[in-house]
C-alpha cells in the first residue's frame, strides 16, 4: 500500500497524508502526518488537522507532545534495469487537546 501511495505520489507534485484522529485519553487526540516534501509540512498538516478537529466541535486545539522523524521510501525498479530512490518520508506525530 505504501509503495502504491509512494508511486501516486511521484506523479503528483509533492504529497501529504493525515491520518485520522485517534482518541487517545480523556480530552487527548493524536494524530500523524507524513510528507514527501519534509517534516515542515508533515508538521503543518497535523496541526490544520488537529485544529480543525477541535474546531468543528466549538473549542480551540492544544498541542501535548509531538514526535517527528523520517523513513527511506526504498528503491524503486524504474525500467530497463534502473533503480531509483523513492525518496525519504518525514512523518510527525502530534498527541493534543480539545479545550474551551
Amino acid at each position: 500500500m505504501k509503495y502504491f501511495m509512494v508511486l501516486s505520489c511521484l506523479i503528483l507534485t509533492g504529497c501529504t497524508t493525515t491520518s485520522e484522529i485517534i482518541p487517545f485519553g480523556k480530552n487527548q487526540y493524536t494524530v500523524t502526518a507524513e510528507s514527501e516534501t519534509g517534516i515542515i509540512s508533515a508538521k503543518k498538516a497535523a496541526i490544520k488537522k488537529a485544529s480543525e478537529f477541535c474546531r468543528k466541535k466549538g473549542l480551540k486545539m492544544e498541542p501535548m507532545a509531538a514526535n517527528q522523524g523520517s523513513e527511506s521510501a526504498g528503491i524503486i525498479h524504474t525500467g530497463n534495469g534502473i533503480y531509483s530512490s523513492a525518496g525519504t518520508w518525514s512523518n510527525y506525530d502530534l498527541t493534543f487537546k480539545c479545550y474551551e
